[in-house]
């Protein structure tokens, strides 16, 4: 197996060390060439090292993992996120398919990240961080998500297209302004509205999330329901009634 070179950028001792230690047993072919602490040592040591692999924390000492980020210029490892703060970071994160581990980190998960993100191609990562510094420019609002179809194809897709999106079976599907769909498996609805703008996007029912920028019209009667500008017709559950209405500023 080819040989990883690594850097582990975290501020905690212990998570450093169970870190170094799952790598050692579980990925031994990735090597940490050293690990910081902080933004100004983590830039210093990833410039002069230049390793391939970078675990990231997000919350480190006066700084976060993003403006470690802000300042690579010199060399982009590919990076795998470590968080422990649940869905507010990971909403910043998601949108640019980027990878990520949640701690305390899971050995399977560990092995499983680092072989997608090794198999990944480096213009493929690019695109992701300049995603994520666009996002982070854009007061942590994303304008596009990054979607893998069922083809197996990454692509991003503009927030602004998506007329909704729904559930069918094992997989959901994004039905997008230019008439197009798009189809995924890789994604339940949950995990869709985990990563979507929560100012643009609403859960109306079991199987439909949409966006408010494409209801035409919303008919609030004994069986609900809003009418799409693409004239498709979604049923809205009795009990997101009144937060629908909220949302549209209507209540």
């Amino acid at each position: 197996m080819i040989k990883l070179t690594s850097i582990i950028v975290e501020d905690e001792i212990l998570s450093r060390m169970y870190l170094k230690s799952l790598l050692q047993i579980w990925c031994s072919h990735v090597e940490v060439l050293a690990a910081a602490e902080d933004c100004d040592s983590a830039v210093s040591v990833i410039d002069a090292l230049k390793p391939e692999l970078l675990f990231l924390d997000i919350a480190l000492l006066n700084s976060t993992g993003f403006d470690v980020v802000k300042r690579l210029n010199t060399h982009y490892p590919k990076i795998i996120f470590t968080t422990a703060f649940g869905d507010h970071t990971l909403k910043i994160i998601k949108p640019s398919g980027l990878p990520f581990l949640q701690k305390p980190i899971d050995s399977d998960d560990l092995v499983a990240i680092i072989n997608k993100t090794t198999a990944q191609s480096k213009d493929a990562h690019c695109l992701q961080l300049q995603h994520l510094l666009q996002t982070l420019l854009n007061e942590n609002n994303p304008s596009s998500v990054y979607i893998e179809t069922n083809e197996g194809a990454g692509v991003f897709v503009a927030l602004a297209e998506i007329i909704f999106i729904e559930a069918k079976g094992a997989e959901c599907i994004l039905y997008l302004a230019k008439g197009n769909e798009l189809h995924i498996n890789n994604h339940g609805l949950k995990e869709c509205e985990s990563f979507l703008s929560d100012r643009c996007f609403f859960r109306v029912s079991q199987k439909h999330i949409i966006n408010k920028d494409f209801i035409e019209q919303f008919h609030e009667n004994a069986e609900p329901y809003v009418l799409m500008k693409n004239k498709v017709s979604i049923a809205v559950s009795l009990k997101k009634v009144t937060a629908l209405k909220n949302f549209l500023g209507a209540g």
